[in-house]
């Protein structure tokens, strides 16, 4: 009977894992912060991203640059009671945001509920009109080591579908992110279908001051 108890007390306390603690640390994104995720087998599919966070209209914006410190998205949300939802996903070609339009579906990071949810929006990249599709199902908690150490996380398995307007023609992949406690998203891993896997780790975060050195000094890793 006690060995039931113990198993039980444990399910309960795995239960209310409170998902909102492995978050981005949003309200710490004062003017901004730059996530460095670095690919260490094809260098040129190394990402930053730089956060921003509204405190006056709970927005979090994310713009992500290549490599070559080139912007290629815009991603923003809003923080509530219960979790964040979308507000916009845009595609950025030579520095311009592409037209999008209001997400069909809006739930991108939800605070306690562990069912699967999703966001759905439409966005123009280039003459291509793309609904974007991304659902986010919760596997449970798991320490895992990345270069800089080993972190408490919280791991997701997450399912991408673009669908390609005025076709059948779709594109579909799938990953395991991993959310460490006080910190966001310290790794996923991302497979396609044709078998090819692209791995990103969170390597720096770099502050404002970090962030226009390292833009005047592109040469600088």
């Amino acid at each position: 009977m006690r060995y039931v108890i113990l198993i039980f007390t444990g399910l309960v306390l795995f239960g209310c894992v409170n998902l909102k603690n492995y978050y981005y640390p949003y309200s710490s994104c004062l003017p901004y912060k730059v996530y460095k995720y670095e690919c260490f087998s094809a260098p040129s599919q190394t990402q930053y991203w730089i956060m921003t966070y509204n405190p006056e209209t709970n927005s979090f914006i994310t713009e992500a640059f290549n490599f070559k410190l080139e912007r290629i998205e815009y991603f923003e949300e809003t923080i509530g009671d219960k979790g964040t939802e979308l507000v916009e996903f845009s595609a950025v070609n030579d520095g311009r945001k592409e037209k999008s339009f209001p997400p069909v579906k809006k739930d991108v990071y939800k605070w306690n509920d562990k069912s699967p949810y999703k966001y759905a929006v439409k966005f123009y990249n280039g003459p291509e009109l793309v609904l974007f599709e991304k659902e986010r199902v919760y596997i449970g908690k798991e320490s895992k080591k990345i270069q800089s150490g080993e972190y408490d996380c919280v791991k997701f398995k997450e399912f991408y579908t673009m669908t390609f307007d005025g076709s059948d023609e779709q594109f579909k992949y799938s990953q395991v992110a991993y959310y460490a406690k006080g910190l966001g998203m310290i790794k996923y891993e991302r497979v396609f279908s044709n078998g090819e896997q692209v791995d990103r780790e969170l390597t720096r975060v770099l502050n404002e001051t970090e962030w226009k050195f390292k833009v005047a000094n592109t040469n600088i890793k």
